[in-house]
């Protein structure tokens, strides 16, 4: 950054913010959350993917391990348990892997274009939606957030979904 470049910036910034600044607080207040309000949508929905993900590959690996077992000839075929090792003469432990007892909300289905709230939710911009959300009810909006996720995923229709939710 050259010399001249520093002074404007330390000189004209500072006028802009009192001049300017006072005017667009609002506006970037409004951003600010729009931008927090998407991280945490994107937050929530990679931490659902990715716990389905793992579950299954779990899933797999512990039937593929169970598989292997009963090949090598250390388990029963109908026998759920493996043995993990020995302690002692003859003793053997055996580890039970059961299925977390904690509830997980589903993976919801995304609805359709047709099942939405928002007559034409296609064909509308995203500042034609905006205005309409507040209208909807809670089982409505959640349908329109989902179907967004999954087809634009426009920000700032996230974004005010967000805020109307919360």
């Amino acid at each position: 950054m050259s010399m001249k470049e520093l002074l404007s910036d330390l000189v004209y910034v500072p006028i802009g913010l009192v001049t300017v600044g006072p005017r667009r607080l609002p506006e970037l207040v409004e951003q600010g959350r729009l931008q927090v309000g998407n991280a945490r949508i994107m937050g929530e929905m990679a931490t659902r993917v990715g716990s389905a993900k793992l579950t299954e590959q779990v899933a797999g690996a512990t039937t593929e391990v169970h598989a292997a077992l009963v090949r090598l000839g250390l388990v029963p075929p109908d026998d759920p348990a493996a043995p993990t090792g020995h302690a002692g003469a003859g003793a053997t432990h055996h580890v039970t892997v059961e299925a977390d007892p904690t509830p997980r909300p589903a993976m919801s289905v995304v609805p359709e274009m047709s099942d939405l709230a928002i007559v034409e939710y296609d064909s509308l911009a995203a500042s034609q939606v905006v205005p309409r959300l507040a209208a909807l009810d809670p089982d409505e909006l959640d349908a329109v957030r989902r179907y967004e996720i999954d087809h634009r995923g426009r920000k700032t229709i996230l974004g005010r979904i967000a805020q109307l939710q919360d």
